[in-house]
């Protein structure tokens, strides 16, 4: 038994309770002759003035409904502590702001009172109050010294003791199968030392303390009549005849134990481990084939070869199947040797299917004094009319970060009223992570003068130069997919795995320009509608695809539109390169299928 270190980490949750006090701006969206609403926008600042501290273990008892905002608040709030007559202010980096649960009514909507309301035109500039309870985690490391167990091993005669599962040591309570297993020409006689009493091979053992095993091995006496009459039988070509003749075709040969092989069966043995090889191998290939073009229906297969073995239990049936085996056999030669040559000349069937790899944008990543990281990408592209442009998207890791700790915060997607509600929500929060893009877009449209269906000619084609990537939520592997539609994107395209939602944010796709269908309208959405273009994300479940809609008034334009409330939009596909207004494929082009996701 050893003793071995531990490291134990713990995590402290510290509350203090107190006042929040947010000075909030906000966008009028609701005016009527009674009643204004606005919108909370930005929060300017945020003080949090502490009446009560909580040190680990004390829980707070009025949080039960632990409501964690979700509105953005400074990484840093200034906090104001009272120690005596004196009163200090720190900036703390807290882990949650929770809500007190006597501003949220019996609906689960905020109650709180706001003060000192300034309204400038369409803004609103306020002051709200409000209960709270902050919390920060401080990390904690312990030592704990474990104790280990040994199993230690002695053989007496030839042969192998083997563990499973085999580690150098073991845990108090672990389940272990020792098993002894003789050498040619010897067998197990019995065990000794700690498993003296024990009458079983293999043995199964708990754990409790270190553990010495002995396996006692003897030798198996031969003579040379037993060898002789053996290697007789093995090698009486007539005597197999017989035995094949009046055998069912199910059966196996019967050979000599191992223990009375003499030369040529060692080699009559390997010859036939490698035609098992060859024939297993062979049995891969040909279901390799079969799946590729029959999905899942492959299974019926050995549900086929079921119903013959048991019909072969009834003599009558068997004789008609072996007949019917009989006259197909050379045609399923024929068949195979072509299947397996088709396999070879075309691709490789014992290799995995992986998904296309395909150059992205590269990506430089700027370290920032505030030990944030920039993503920076360099593009260069051209229009539908080979005009060539250049500009430079940049995002923050905190941006990134933060959109994608919103998604995370979503559940499943399992509908199309789930789906529209998760774009209109990544819409919403990436307003902040695109900044800097349109001040690089600006810069562009002013030195080229772009205006008009021109500026979003060049907008939509910088994103239709970039790579394709299939976004996914689980494994790349085409072959986890019994959709054939799903395995052959994957299987042509390059694939990004274990996306939350199967769409990356507006700020997750500048960080690494990867994106499929959905990824990029939703970041043009963005993008066309700071540049007052109207515009909508169109989705179809038939079709598995999303494009944009853009309403063009006054202008003339030919191809595929969609009637949405009297107004009519242009189709225009985002994954094409050079893929015009109003086209699309003829395979997506019956617009029945198709409906607004986000307007």
């Amino acid at each position: 038994m050893k003793a071995f270190p531990k490291i134990i980490v713990f995590e402290d949750y510290n509350y203090v309770e107190g006042v929040l006090e947010l000075i909030v701006s906000g966008d009028k969206f609701i005016e009527t002759d009674t009643l204004e609403e606005y919108s909370v926008k930005d929060i300017l600042s945020a003080n949090l003035f502490v009446e009560k501290k909580y040190l680990h273990p004390k829980v707070p008892k009025n949080i039960n409904k632990h409501r964690v905002f979700t509105l953005p608040l400074p990484n840093k709030i200034a906090t104001h502590v009272t120690q005596g007559e004196e009163q200090q202010i720190f900036d703390v980096s807290y882990d949650e702001i929770i809500c007190d649960d006597i501003h949220i009514n019996e609906r689960g909507i905020l109650n709180v009172k706001r003060y000192n309301t300034i309204k400038e035109g369409n803004k609103m500039y306020s002051t709200f109050k409000i209960r709270v309870h902050a919390l920060k985690k401080i990390k904690r490391e312990e030592i704990e010294l474990v104790d280990k167990y040994e199993i230690s091993t002695t053989l007496n005669g030839k042969g192998r003791i083997e563990v499973s599962p085999s580690k150098e040591y073991y845990d108090y309570g672990d389940e272990v199968s020792i098993k002894a297993i003789p050498a040619r020409s010897f067998k197990f006689r019995g065990w000794g030392k700690d498993l003296e009493e024990q009458h079983e091979n293999p043995v199964s053992l708990i754990i409790t303390s270190d553990v010495e095993v002995e396996a006692n091995f003897e030798k198996i006496k031969e003579t040379t009549k037993s060898i002789a009459e053996a290697t007789k039988k093995f090698f009486d070509e007539s005597n197999y005849k017989e035995e094949n003749l009046s055998r069912a075709w199910y059966e196996p040969r019967k050979k000599p134990p191992l223990s009375q092989w003499v030369f040529m069966d060692v080699w009559n043995a390997i010859g036939e481990v490698i035609a098992y090889l060859i024939w297993g191998l062979t049995a891969l290939a040909i279901l390799y084939l079969l799946f590729s073009i029959f999905g899942w229906w492959i299974l019926l297969i050995p549900l086929v070869f079921g119903v013959i073995w048991l019909s072969s239990r009834t003599a009558i049936i068997g004789k008609i199947i072996r007949l019917i085996f009989s006259m197909m056999k050379y045609g399923f030669y024929l068949l195979l040797f072509f299947s397996l040559l088709n396999i070879f000349l075309e691709s490789n069937p014992f290799s995995a299917i992986e998904s296309k790899v395909t150059e992205n944008i590269a990506t430089i990543r700027k370290e920032k004094e505030n030990k944030t990281t920039d993503y920076v990408h360099h593009l260069s592209w051209q229009d539908y009319e080979g005009d060539k442009y250049k500009t430079t998207l940049v995002v923050n890791s905190d941006n990134v970060q933060y959109e994608n700790a919103i998604k995370s915060q979503i559940p499943n997607v399992d509908t199309k009223k789930q789906y529209d509600l998760l774009l209109s929500k990544l819409s919403n929060v990436s307003e902040e992570s695109l900044l800097k893009v349109y001040d690089s877009l600006n810069q562009l449209i002013a030195s080229k003068e772009l205006v008009g269906i021109k500026k979003a000619e060049v907008l939509v084609s910088m994103i239709q130069s970039l790579p394709y990537f299939v976004l996914i939520d689980k494994s790349c592997n085409p072959l986890s997919y019994s959709d054939r539609q799903i395995r052959t994107l994957l299987t042509s395209s390059p694939c990004l795995p274990d996306i939350k939602h199967g769409i990356q944010s507006p700020a997750e796709f500048l960080s690494n320009l990867k994106g499929d269908c959905d990824t990029r309208t939703l970041f043009l959405y963005k993008i066309l509608k700071h540049f007052d273009f109207d515009v909508i994300i169109l989705g179809s479940e038939y079709y598995k695809h999303s494009i944009l809609g853009i309403h063009l008034p006054n202008t003339v334009y030919t191809g595929i539109t969609y009637n949405y409330k009297g107004k009519e939009y242009h189709v225009w596909e985002t994954t094409a390169p050079q893929m015009k207004i109003g086209e699309l494929p003829f395979s997506l082009s019956d617009m029945k299928n198709w409906s607004v996701n986000l307007n």
